[in-house]
């Protein structure tokens, strides 16, 4: 699989495209900077991305939260279109603290094309964290794990690869993000032909940096050389930033 052509897509609201400058910053220096990334969101941001990062606007105006799903039927129905079968899902402020193994990652998705049944393959440790996880396969120096049926969260939007096809089965319109997530997984139960995958090996390390159920940005992880860098350059102004237990780089 060549640079560029892991179809890696972040879909951004037009609330936090704010974040989108630290993500693509720790993206370049923890992935690649070659790598294409593709943000699907609403209202143009008006301050430039990296030559590696293209932003796509679904529609002027973004969904109601409660509606977040639409947006991300419309973002893999220009994917679709597009003929691309399987992507990279992230959010906004899924900002990368620790390099990328972007060839294993290629391998997942040659893994998936050949699994049809999978619709999701999990990038984080989400899957790992799970009880009564089982090792099903060894691929490419990689233990890839299932959770039992009715596993909470199978519908997580975690950072994972997704099946486009099989996607647009179990994502209905006019849900919230924790909607889909729930009612999404219940939807899932129902589906026992559709598989969600994962790793014992924990591919993508990024911290969630904006919780809503939290006042600021969590900067957890971040090394600290690099939220230096994002201070100087004024991509955290008007954010309160709680301390936090940083690593060293």
């Amino acid at each position: 699989m060549s640079k560029g052509s892991l179809n890696v897509c972040v879909l951004a609201s037009d609330n936090y495209l704010w974040a989108l400058r630290p993500f693509s910053f720790l993206f370049n220096t923890f992935w690649d900077d070659h790598e294409i990334v593709r943000i699907f969101g609403f209202r143009k941001p008006d301050f430039r991305l990296p030559v590696n990062f293209h932003f796509i606007s679904i529609k002027e105006d973004q969904y109601n939260h409660n509606r977040w799903a639409n947006g991300l039927l419309d973002m893999v129905k220009i994917l679709k279109d597009q003929h691309i079968r399987h992507f990279i899902l992230m959010l906004e402020d899924y900002w990368l603290y620790e390099f990328a193994d972007s060839k294993k990652i290629g391998h997942l998705v040659r893994y998936m094309q050949s699994n049809p049944d999978v619709l999701r393959m999990d990038l984080s440790n989400e899957r790992n964290s799970k009880r009564h996880v089982k090792e099903i396969d060894h691929y490419a120096n990689m233990d890839i794990i299932e959770a039992p049926p009715r596993t909470s969260y199978m519908m997580s939007f975690q950072a994972g690869i997704w099946n486009i096809n099989l996607m647009q089965q179990v994502i209905f319109p006019d849900e919230s993000p924790w909607d889909a997530e729930i009612d999404g997984t219940k939807r899932l139960w129902d589906q026992p032909s559709m598989r969600v995958l994962g790793t014992r090996q924990w591919l993508l390390k990024y911290t969630p940096a904006v919780r809503r159920h939290k006042e600021g940005i969590n900067l957890d992880r971040i090394p600290n050389s690099l939220t230096h860098v994002m201070k100087k350059r004024g991509w955290l102004d008007d954010h309160h930033v709680p301390i936090q237990r940083r690593s060293n780089m």
